[in-house]
C-alpha cells in the first residue's frame, strides 16, 4: 500500500494527473478488499470510502448551522472509479 500511496504523490509532483487519479481511485478497492474480502467490490468500496474518506469531504456549509453537505460519498466515488478506470471518462450518470 505504501508503494501505491507514493505512486500517487510522485504522479502529483510530476503533474501526471491521469496516473494520480487512476491509482487514487484504485486504492480504496485494494484497501477494502484487504479489510473485507467477503463483500462484493461495489459494496466494500463504497463502505470503505464512506468510513475513511467521506468525513474529509463532508462540511458544514450555508447560512444556518447544521447544514451538512457531503461533497464525496462512497457511491459517487465508486461511480467515478467505474467511469474513469473502465471507460476513460468522467460521466457518472450511467452508474449506480
Amino acid at each position: 500500500m505504501e508503494m501505491l500511496r507514493r505512486a500517487v504523490e510522485e504522479s502529483l509532483a510530476t503533474s501526471n494527473w491521469y496516473s494520480a487519479l487512476m491509482v487514487a481511485l484504485a486504492l480504496p478497492d485494494i484497501a477494502a478488499r484487504i479489510d473485507d474480502p467477503s463483500k462484493s467490490s461495489t459494496k466494500r468500496y463504497a463502505e470503505w470510502v464512506d468510513r475513511h474518506l467521506s468525513p474529509k469531504y463532508t462540511k458544514n456549509i450555508g447560512p444556518s448551522p447544521g447544514t451538512i453537505y457531503q461533497f464525496l460519498g462512497g457511491g459517487d466515488c465508486y461511480a467515478l472509479r467505474c467511469a474513469f478506470l473502465h471507460e476513460g471518462g468522467d460521466d457518472v450518470s450511467n452508474h449506480r
